[in-house]
């Protein structure tokens, strides 16, 4: 037999017999005292008076269930909402704490509630029973204790699940951000992969220049093209444009597009300024 048994029903067995004969004393010490205050202001605003309550009438053979809360409020007030507006992590784990360790709980009395009456011999009528809360403390029994820990297990879910929901919202927020850095990343690597590539061919070709016959006229350098077609398009693209004495040269292994300007360096520095317009890359190579 569990100790808080042994205990309830020891009192019940005094209570029987006469608490009013130093039980309450030797047990509970002032244990009615504070009761009967607190519960007699409760008591005349309900409309009964407990000073027509006799000592020997505070039964505690029969206690209330201890309910600390439903395992509803348990999940969603303590667990969920809990971390939600406050979101102080040591204040939920404390509570799971607490209702692992909390072994005991108030103990009550049972008595009845009587109402001043002078129309009754005894002064007073009966309005049926209620229990008041005493001073001393009584253990939690098995089937309270178990509630407690499936209270805590609720509160730890609900704990749990609100940090898991908020991970993976802001995984999800992110994710098109770090999708979005990932593709310029790759765009702008692309773009140095082409740049270096274009940047070698015109700098082996350069390297590698060998002319056969000297440049008569100064040259504005358009482009340059591992392909002749692509020098092709760009040559029919200027004509289009209105330039003339368009040439393509072989310069190495690439197509060099220019057009020659016959006269000053002036001059050459006029015809430039309008085929910047288009082509900004564009530059005199002069004799």
């Amino acid at each position: 037999m569990g100790l808080g048994k042994i205990f309830i029903n020891s009192i019940t067995r005094e209570v029987g017999r006469n608490v009013g004969k130093g039980i309450s004393n030797d047990l509970f010490g002032d244990w009615h005292a504070t009761p009967v205050r607190i519960a007699g202001r409760n008591a005349k605003k309900a409309g009964w008076d407990i000073n027509f309550v006799k000592k020997e009438e505070y039964d505690v053979s029969v206690q209330p269930e201890y309910e600390y809360k439903s395992l509803v409020s348990c999940f969603l007030v303590n667990g969920v909402l809990g971390t939600i507006l406050f979101f102080l992590i040591p204040l939920v784990w404390g509570n799971i704490i607490w209702l692992l360790v909390k072994k005991q709980t108030n103990l009550y009395a049972r008595i009845p509630m009587r109402k001043a009456d002078g129309r009754t011999k005894i002064g007073y009528r009966e309005l049926g029973d209620t229990y008041v809360k005493l001073e001393s403390k009584r253990l939690l029994n098995d089937d309270e204790k178990k509630r407690m820990k499936i209270c805590a297990l609720l509160v730890l879910l609900g704990h749990l699940a609100v940090i898991g929901l908020s991970f993976a919202v802001s995984s999800e927020v992110d994710k098109p951000k770090k999708q979005q850095m990932e593709n310029v990343n790759s765009a702008d690597d692309i773009k140095r992969e082409d740049t270096n590539t274009d940047l070698k061919t015109i700098n082996s070709a350069e390297q590698n220049v060998v002319e056969k016959e000297p440049i008569k006229y100064n040259s504005i350098i358009i482009g340059s093209f591992g392909t002749k077609s692509n020098a092709e398009n760009l040559k029919k693209s200027l004509l289009n444009e209105g330039f003339e004495n368009i040439n393509i040269s072989k310069v190495g292994n690439v197509n060099r597009v220019s057009i020659l300007i016959s006269g000053s360096k002036e001059d050459a520095q006029e015809v430039l300024k309008k085929v910047k317009v288009n082509h900004k890359s564009a530059w005199i190579s002069y004799n």
